[in-house]
């Protein structure tokens, strides 16, 4: 691969409404069999469910039958089940004890198989598994002397900056984090910075691994944008195979081959995927979820969960979400009615001005003032300044900030119907 030109694209987070916020179904311990309501992972196998719990075991639900493994009554090696995925050689999954104490397994036809020494003979953590179009498991594993490793069904074989094409990172920085398959010969690999705690700038990247070459891009060495501390996801886009969306623990990045583009949140995601439909949905942290398509973000949903782990959407178009307090949730999408006449339009809701000093004037005219807050945000999401809004034109004086960019929401009923970017002078 050619190493092109970059360019950063900052794009101006701009959220329409739908008027009215649709709700979930939920499976928990309420309603039924599910043993837990702390989901970790899952994955659909046609119209089976195959759920992954904390502390809790392996679930698998056919939509009739609830079936439960745990360490009391089958072979699984922990509660702690992670990493959830299938094929036709069966279901495979992440169970793990400890930081450095997990199993790859895997279930098939009842039968359980388990590897523990994954890693040199050694046992290892791992934070992601994807399969290729030839079967070979891919995961990455976070460790000195190993960072990709390959599964072949029979033999382990890891990838490191000795034995391979991947750049030398030191332990103590740089791990790897989620990898993503393109075909049997390239992969990309999304970094975590370790250097949790440190008041510097986080610098996390990703690797593309083609057979034998490897590009390593950070903010030290292309374009890539500065203060993302790990790649959690990694994602093809539907329409164009040749473009990426990165999931990071502060924003969405997209790679289109030539060019990356920043697309700033105004708090950290958690998960996202996308639909039969090709939106991009995203679950953001205290705020719930919402789409993105052609440049625009749209709410027309409710929020299932403060906290969302992973999202998938079946064949039926349904979007699930697996939930750290809910159980795993799910959302019909062929009955999400969109119309056009009901967005709020951004141009009669206004904040200004965009570089700001000591005050910001919001005014408000096709938006009814019951439930209206606005919030000023900074890039780590700690709220500076957070108000109610109760009149069509208010002024509000701003705190004593650092001169740095800020990202501002206006919200009714905690549903936001605006969002930007302001800069502290």
């Amino acid at each position: 691969m050619k190493k092109p030109l970059f360019v950063i694209i900052s794009i101006l987070f701009v959220i329409s409404e739908i008027s009215i916020a649709q709700d979930w179904s939920y499976y928990n311990t309420d309603n039924s069999e599910i043993p837990g309501n702390y989901i970790r992972s899952f994955s659909i196998k046609n119209d089976t469910l195959i759920i992954g719990t904390q502390n809790a075991g392996l679930a698998i639900f056919d939509q009739s039958n609830w079936e439960i493994f745990n360490v009391e009554n089958s072979s699984i090696p922990s509660n702690n089940v992670n990493n959830v995925i299938h094929n036709d050689n069966g279901i495979w999954m992440n169970c793990f004890i400890g930081i450095g104490d997990h199993y790859l397994v895997r279930l098939k036809n009842d039968d359980w198989k388990i590897w523990e020494n994954i890693l040199n003979n050694q046992k290892s953590r791992f934070s992601d598994i994807e399969f290729d179009e030839n079967g070979i498991a891919w995961m990455v594993t976070g460790d000195n002397s190993g960072w990709v490793t390959r599964f072949n069904q029979v033999t382990f074989e890891s990838f490191n900056s000795n034995n391979s094409c991947l750049p030398t990172f030191s332990s103590t920085r740089y791990l790897p984090f989620s990898i993503k398959v393109i075909d049997s010969e390239s992969r990309w690999i999304g970094l975590l910075d370790n250097q949790l705690g440190s008041s510097s700038l986080k610098n996390t990247g990703v690797v593309l691994m083609e057979n034998e070459n490897c590009i390593f891009y950070n903010k030290d060495n292309s374009s890539f944008p500065d203060n993302h501390q790990a790649i959690v996801e990694i994602h093809k886009d539907p329409l164009d195979q040749n473009v990426f969306w990165f999931l990071s623990n502060k924003g969405i990045i997209k790679f289109d081959g030539i060019n990356w583009e920043e697309i700033f949140l105004p708090s950290a995601p958690n998960a996202m995927t996308f639909d039969n439909d090709n939106r991009l949905w995203v679950h953001i942290s205290n705020i719930g979820m919402r789409y993105y398509k052609n440049g625009e973000w749209f709410m027309p949903i409710a929020n299932p969960s403060s906290r969302v782990n992973e999202l998938k959407v079946d064949g039926d178009n349904r979007l699930w979400a697996s939930t750290e307090t809910n159980g795993l949730a799910y959302f019909n999408l062929n009955e999400l009615e969109i119309n056009s006449t009901e967005l709020v339009k951004d141009e009669k809701v206004s904040v200004f001005p965009t570089l700001i000093s000591d005050n910001i004037t919001i005014n408000i005219e096709n938006l009814g003032l019951q439930g209206v807050e606005f919030k000023l945000l900074d890039i780590e999401g700690q709220i500076h300044l957070q108000e109610k809004i109760i009149q069509r034109s208010t002024n509000l004086s701003i705190p004593n900030l650092l001169n740095t960019i800020y990202i501002y929401t206006l919200s009714k009923n905690n549903r936001i119907v605006k969002s930007g970017k302001l800069l502290k002078l």
